[in-house]
């Protein structure tokens, strides 16, 4: 073994790289596969490729001299070519060569006898077909390297069907950003380890700013839009839970996720939306660290708001550039709103409920019927006379004294739906009373919706900070005046 490969497996040794694997199983066989270690919530890379799903392939910063280290290694390698009696299975890491260079491949189905299915784990995440002849032989220390890139989806979105090639995409995204480097920075929506990670993807460009991958490739302004929105539980399982993923086990890993999915709704700085202010996730109180955050539902309007302000023409533009995918989130919101409606009145109702339960629930507004419904919620307590406490999660509030008749169970699919809110939070005010006028404004609402405009994202959250502004009549017309 020459030195490169010493050092490379030293520092594999030394703890650079995680000790325990992500176990993968197939149909046939185990694959056990062990990626890099690092923070999987917040991480900063480059765009290394784009696989055929439209899953992004990444590799953290963590992982450059790795990276370097490795194909210097497998290029400085005098590999032997696989004999003809020994086993190919799934899992076996083996070399192929493409263009002229080694690479590691990680062999995911098996074709026939001297055909075989391979992802290029280390570049662009391929699928490609070898032919026994193609591959050589690794040694077993190099085998034993982890996977240096991170396979990752844009949460909240998917490639839509008959699109161009992935290579096509990934020169099109280089092209327009200008970006050779592909620098990334990767905020993941999911608090489980999982792969491929569920995330917001910004790419770095030329204004020396990141901008949200995603809403680039679904934005209105873009006219060769390869990837679309998605809102269902459904459509996010056939994005993860991919036949061509299955060597990652996804399936198996979807059994960890207990909590509704996070709202495919995404944010950037600068961004400009219309929301409705549902909830204060911390109550009243003014004095706690969080007391400036709020949840609010994104709301479609007409774009041509006619309103006095020098930066209408600018507002306008912002919000026309996300106008489809604000309808779409408001569209997949009704609908799931009736599908429940339709199926809550016909389910049986049950005499048993624990604290935690995920439940539907009937919220009824006396005053108002027309506001009634049945809505999603988890128990937060019960009560001796068959009454409970529900938090409706996709409003990001509670109701006391819900009676146990007007509960029903979900299913994991109802369940597991995207979230319909997202929490955000203002600049906090220098002193109480301001926060208390703030707070007082913002719970009178004379024109709505409310517009926002991101400021920040938290990168260790992902919440974004936002400024708000809303509509007043003066002398019968509509006035723009910022909030906070």
């Amino acid at each position: 073994m020459n030195k490169a490969v010493e050092d490379l497996c030293e520092s594999v040794d030394e703890g650079l790289n995680i000790d325990k694997g992500l176990e993968i199983m197939d149909d046939e066989s185990f694959v056990n596969v062990k990626f890099a270690q690092q923070d999987l919530y917040y991480f900063k890379g480059v765009l290394s490729g784009i696989d055929q799903l439209g899953t992004l392939w990444i590799l953290p910063e963590q992982q450059f001299l790795n990276k370097n280290q490795l194909m210097k290694t497998l290029q400085g390698t005098n590999f032997v070519h696989l004999v003809l009696d020994c086993p190919v299975r799934i899992g076996d890491m083996h070399v192929i060569k493409r263009k002229m260079n080694f690479h590691r491949v990680l062999i995911v189905k098996i074709l026939g006898p001297d055909l075989f299915q391979g992802i290029l784990v280390d570049e662009l995440g391929d699928t490609m077909i070898a032919v026994r002849h193609d591959l050589y032989q690794l040694p077993t220390k190099i085998k034993n390297i982890p996977l240096l890139t991170v396979p990752v989806q844009m949460y909240g979105i998917k490639k839509k069907d008959g699109v161009s090639s992935s290579s096509d995409v990934f020169n099109r995204i280089k092209n327009y950003y200008n970006n050779n480097n592909m620098m990334v920075q990767v905020i993941s929506k999911m608090r489980i380890p999982q792969f491929p990670v569920q995330a917001d993807v910004f790419i770095y460009n030329s204004n020396q700013k990141y901008d949200n991958l995603a809403i680039h490739l679904t934005s209105d302004n873009n006219s060769n839009r390869t990837y679309e929105p998605f809102g269902f539980y459904e459509d996010w399982i056939e994005v993860v839970a991919h036949e061509n993923l299955g060597w990652l086990n996804t399936r198996s890993q979807i059994s960890f996720v207990v909590q509704p999915l996070p709202s495919t709704f995404s944010l950037q700085k600068g961004m400009w939306f219309p929301f409705n202010i549902v909830a204060y996730p911390n109550g009243t109180e003014l004095v706690t660290e969080d007391c400036n955050v709020i949840t609010i539902q994104p709301e479609a309007v007409n774009p041509e708001i006619d309103f006095q302000s020098v930066y209408r023409k600018k507002i306008v533009g912002g919000l026309k550039e996300n106008n489809s995918r604000m309808k779409f989130t408001e569209k997949s919101f009704k609908k799931l709103k009736s599908q429940l409606a339709n199926v809550g009145p016909k389910r049986p109702t049950s005499k048993e409920w624990g604290e935690g339960e995920p439940v539907l629930a009937y919220y009824e507004d006396i005053d108002e019927p027309e506001y009634s419904e049945w809505a999603r919620g988890r128990i937060k307590a019960v009560s001796r006379d068959a009454k409970a406490t529900v938090y409706f999660t996709d409003y990001g509030h509670e109701l006391q004294d819900i009676p146990f008749s007007n509960l029903r169970k979900m299913t994991e699919a109802e369940r597991l739906h995207p979230l319909q809110c997202i929490n955000v939070r203002f600049q906090m005010p220098s002193n109480v009373n301001e926060l208390k006028a703030i707070r007082h404004q913002l719970e009178l609402v004379e024109i709505g919706p409310r517009l926002g405009k991101v400021t920040e994202i938290d990168i260790k959250t992902g919440m974004p900070t936002i400024k708000i502004f809303e509509f007043k009549l003066e002398e019968d017309e509509q006035v723009f005046y910022k909030i906070i």
